[in-house]
């Protein structure tokens, strides 16, 4: 494997890392927020938010030290070409898309749930946030396996 499919995959790894971490941290801020009081899942909300936290600064260490490496690797430029461009507008547009979905479903849940409508927003904003980061690596390795099957 050479320098570049390596840089590739760890920018791969780095996306899904940080979102994973920012999901666990804010999705528990938000499990936090509609659970209210002192429950069982307001107390798994706030572990999740500091496991998630912890999580969160490890994903941008290793982000950082990935942009050492791209920038000893003078790769800055290669790694950002035309496919790349390709699949981050196709994340961006899936992660849209998605949002809207996650909106409409947030809509028509507050119509027969009482649900606190500030968790509502915080689960959007992580929503904004998470889809178009694990859109980016899936598509990216979709591409990767069909790259591999010719």
């Amino acid at each position: 494997m050479d320098e570049m499919e390596k840089l590739t995959r760890r920018r791969s790894i780095s996306l899904f890392f940080s979102a994973l971490a920012f999901l666990v941290w804010q999705g528990g801020m938000t499990v936090s927020e509609w659970a209210g009081g002192h429950t069982f899942f307001h107390t798994l909300g706030d572990s999740m938010s500091v496991v998630g936290s912890l999580l969160w600064i490890g994903a941008m260490i290793y982000f950082v030290r990935f942009q050492r490496k791209v920038k000893k690797a003078r790769a800055g430029c290669v790694l950002d070409d035309e496919w790349a461009r390709n699949v981050r507008a196709k994340a961006i547009t899936s992660g849209y898309f998605i949002t809207f979905v996650v909106i409409t479903i947030s809509y028509i849940a507050l119509s027969f749930m009482d649900i606190p409508v500030r968790g509502i927003v915080h689960l959007i904003f992580v929503v904004v946030i998470v889809a178009p980061l694990f859109s980016y690596v899936v598509i990216e390795r979709r591409a990767d396996g069909m790259a591999a099957q010719q």
